[in-house]
């Protein structure tokens, strides 16, 4: 994976451990992040999920994955829907 880029904190992908300590700080950022950034840093988290799990790195999966769910839910608590897909990946039937 590439190094993250550190001036926008929406591409850093989002990873909690199970019993993660800075569980609550994190939530609270991505409470105050505008609407687009949250969008992005889920799709970021997501790819990044992605790439662990075609590494075999079921682990880092996993944090991953905790992330998605974490973002999933604030997002649903302000009402946003995140789609499982990117709009643009949806093709006209």
């Amino acid at each position: 994976m590439t190094e993250p880029n550190t001036e926008n904190p929406s591409a850093i992908p989002l990873a909690f451990e199970e019993d993660d300590p800075t569980r609550p700080e994190q939530e609270q950022r991505l409470q105050d992040m505008p609407e687009e950034e949250l969008r992005e840093l889920y799709w970021v988290t997501r790819r990044a999920a992605k790439e662990a799990r075609l590494s075999r790195d079921l682990e880092g999966m996993y944090r991953f994955v905790r992330g998605t769910k974490t973002i999933q839910r604030i997002s649903n608590g302000r009402g946003m829907l995140i789609s499982a897909r990117r709009p643009e990946s949806i093709v006209d039937a």
